[in-house]
């Protein structure tokens, strides 16, 4: 009996999981596809077409694993659900399938299923299964789970219940999607961490609650308009701050919280203000010869 591939028994893990908790029901075609699929097939690679939904839209630098496809092949097969065009449309392997054309491979290994299913249904399972894994950024995690929810409705706890994830979390991760879309990708590249920007979005709806009502005084009360996007700025006192080494050496407050990891505000303050002292009487002497 020959080995069942991990992605495919993940995914018939999953929808086990949907099944009993009542997202589908119990012998439905999660994936489009009977319980057993048609088979790992061989297929070229101009025939595998992305899904869509897949929440990951950027697969990183696949360069060390097109170096590594070119020697070893594709170690763990895709999977793909048969259209009725003759192509197929990829369910998981997005970054395997890139990798693969840049090695420029002709064909990789397909677990095929056919596509009799639901497209809400193969969209469900993708994103359960971008919720769990550990090798997206906070922001990608945030945006699948955004999906749960506003695409097909999830509270929460659903979510939380379907994804293994903490209902906090899932909150935590929400809340990201309250920031702009500038400051979305400056959580993903890192120049901004999650903990700022969720102080952020939190500071943002602390500053709306205080705001007066427009209607003090009674009467028709307008719609309620969608919060603005939360922007975040990155930290400006880091160790490339221009006097980031001044206020280092300046610093002996072994107690106060570090700026940017390098010294104290008020340190940085200091080497600010004697910064712009040391630039006030060079100008002066300038002006004297």
């Amino acid at each position: 009996m020959s080995a069942v591939p991990a992605a495919t028994a993940r995914l018939a893990e999953l929808e086990q999981q949907l099944a009993a908790r009542g997202v589908v029901a119990p012998g439905d075609n999660v994936a489009g596809r009977p319980a057993v699929s048609t088979g790992i097939r061989q297929i070229h690679v101009s025939r595998l077409v992305p899904n869509p939904a897949n929440v990951r839209k950027n697969v990183g630098d696949v360069s060390e694993l097109a170096a590594s496809m070119k020697v070893h092949g594709v170690l763990q097969p895709l999977i793909a659900e048969a259209r009725h065009d003759g192509r197929y449309l990829v369910i998981a392997g997005h970054r395997r399938l890139a990798a693969a054309r840049r090695a420029g491979l002709d064909t990789v290994p397909v677990d095929v299923r056919p596509g009799a299913g639901s497209a809400t249904r193969v969209t469900v399972l993708m994103l359960v299964e971008n919720c769990q894994r550990e090798d997206l950024t906070a922001v990608e995690k945030a945006e699948a789970l955004g999906r749960l929810r506003d695409e097909h409705r999830w509270t929460v706890a659903q979510i939380s219940a379907n994804t293994g994830l903490g209902q906090s979390t899932v909150s935590r991760y929400l809340t990201l999607l309250e920031l702009d879309d500038e400051s979305r990708e400056r959580v993903k590249a890192g120049a901004v961490g999650v903990g700022r920007a969720l102080d952020a979005v939190r500071d943002a709806r602390a500053a709306r609650r205080q705001r007066p009502s427009p209607h003090p005084g009674g009467g028709a009360v307008a719609p309620r308009r969608p919060a603005q996007p939360v922007r975040v700025e990155p930290p400006w006192f880091t160790r490339r701050h221009p006097l980031a080494e001044t206020a280092r050496a300046m610093c002996d407050h072994a107690s106060r919280p570090l700026e940017g990891g390098v010294a104290c505000g008020q340190c940085f303050e200091e080497a600010i203000r004697a910064d712009e002292r040391a630039r006030v009487a060079a100008g002066g002497a300038d002006r004297d010869h």
